[in-house]
C-alpha cells in the first residue's frame, strides 16, 4: 500500500495574496517580468474586450506595451470577491480603474479562473469586460 500523501489545497487567503502581489506588480510595471508568477503554465487565456490572448508567451508580447495604470498612477481595485470551488480551484472577480488603450480610465471588471499549479494558486482564465460608469462600484486604492 502506498502511503497517502495529501495534497496542498488554495485557500482564500492565498488567492487574496495572489491579487495583492499582482496588483504590486501591475502598478510597477512588472507583469511581463514575472509571468510564471501568475499564470498557469499551459492553457492560460486573457479574454479582453477587442481579442483573446492565449499562452504566456503572447501575453508577455502584450503587457510589454499594456501593462496597468499610466506612469505616475497607482492602479486600484475594488469590490473583490473569491469562491473557492474546491482544492485545487478557485474564481476571483475584482473591479479595477486601469486603461488598456493609454485614454481616459474606465471600469473594468475582472474575472479569474484560478488554479493550484506547482504548490501555488495560478491564473489559468481572465475575463476583461468594460463597465458603464454609473454601474461600476466606487474603485477604492487597494
Amino acid at each position: 500500500m502506498f502511503p497517502h500523501t495529501p495534497r496542498p489545497a488554495l485557500a482564500e487567503a492565498d488567492i487574496h495574496d495572489l491579487v495583492r502581489r499582482w496588483l504590486a506588480d501591475v502598478n510597477g510595471r512588472r507583469s511581463a517580468e514575472r509571468l510564471p508568477e501568475f499564470t498557469a503554465a499551459s492553457g492560460f487565456a486573457l479574454h479582453l474586450p477587442d481579442r483573446i490572448i492565449r499562452g504566456r508567451e503572447e501575453f508577455a508580447a502584450w503587457c510589454a506595451g499594456h501593462t496597468g495604470p499610466r506612469p505616475g498612477t497607482a492602479g486600484r481595485i475594488s469590490a473583490v470577491e473569491v469562491s473557492v470551488l474546491s482544492p485545487l480551484h478557485a474564481d476571483v472577480s475584482f473591479t479595477s480603474d486601469f486603461t488598456f488603450d493609454r485614454t481616459a480610465r474606465q471600469p473594468l471588471r475582472h474575472e479569474w479562473s484560478v488554479v493550484h499549479q506547482q504548490g501555488a494558486p495560478r491564473i489559468r482564465f481572465w475575463a476583461v469586460k468594460t463597465l458603464a460608469p454609473h454601474t461600476a462600484p466606487q474603485v477604492l486604492a487597494a
